[in-house]
Order: C-alpha cells, then sequence, then structure tokens
C-alpha cells in the first residue's frame, strides 16, 4: 500500500501527547497516560480494528502475547500485536519476520483470517488448553 493511501485510510494516534525524553535506550513512555487515552478511545469504539505497536501500548489496551497474534475483545474490536517499530527492537532486523508482518497485517486491514495465532480476552490459557485436547 502506497504510503499516502495508507494515511488517507487510517486513523492514527499517539497514547502519549507529548515527548517524555529519553528512558534507557528508547524513549519514556509513561503507562498512565496511555491508560487514560486507551480507555476513552476504547469508549467511544466499536467493531474496530487497532494495530498496536509495542508491549507497553499492548499493556495500555489489555492485550498480550506473541507479536503477531490477534486479539478479539469486547464489541467487536480487533488488535494484532505487533513489535514497536524504534530501532532497539531486533524483531524486525529478521526479514522473514518482515515479511509474515507484512502478510498478517494485509490480512488484518482486509477483515480475512488466518492469522498467525487467534486469542480471545475471555478464556484464559487453562480453557485454551483445555479446548485443544
Amino acid at each position: 500500500m502506497p504510503e499516502a493511501t495508507f494515511y488517507a485510510a487510517a486513523e492514527r494516534f499517539n497514547l502519549n501527547a507529548q515527548f517524555h525524553g529519553k528512558s534507557g535506550k528508547g524513549d519514556a513512555f509513561r503507562v498512565p497516560e496511555g491508560l487514560s487515552k486507551a480507555s476513552r478511545e476504547l469508549a467511544r469504539r466499536r467493531n474496530t480494528r487497532f494495530v498496536l505497536l509495542g508491549r507497553a501500548v499492548g499493556k495500555c489496551f489489555g492485550v498480550s502475547g506473541p507479536f503477531l497474534s490477534r486479539t478479539v475483545r469486547d464489541y467487536g474490536n480487533e488488535f494484532l500485536f505487533f513489535p514497536h517499530p524504534s530501532g532497539i527492537n531486533l524483531w524486525w532486523n529478521d526479514a522473514r519476520n518482515r515479511r509474515e508482518a507484512s502478510r498478517v497485517l494485509r490480512r488484518f486491514v482486509n477483515g480475512r483470517g488466518s492469522w498467525r495465532r487467534k486469542r480471545t480476552s475471555r478464556s484464559s490459557p487453562t480453557t485454551r488448553a483445555r479446548a485443544r485436547r
């Protein structure tokens, strides 16, 4: 997808309203501010697809798991969990990861199934293990 098409088609927002300086190797992320913004966004959205970039952002939306996992939550909202695109995260250095991310993102945006792994937030790991038996 050309970059201009993406920017015209996808709404984007940051969970932190401003840059809060550095923290370790990366930028500081204020989780309380992120939780507040995520909560406001979820309160006004139904049947929305979210692409979450990084573990801290996932945490603010109550989503965790392996990268490229899909989670369906309340009100039909769907979440696709990606590694943060900063240069600190080495996951993106592997060409196979980039190809798989591209494939999964394309399917997610187009509303098609066959993700790497499906999860629902309402079932516990024990329930999922029983369901596989």
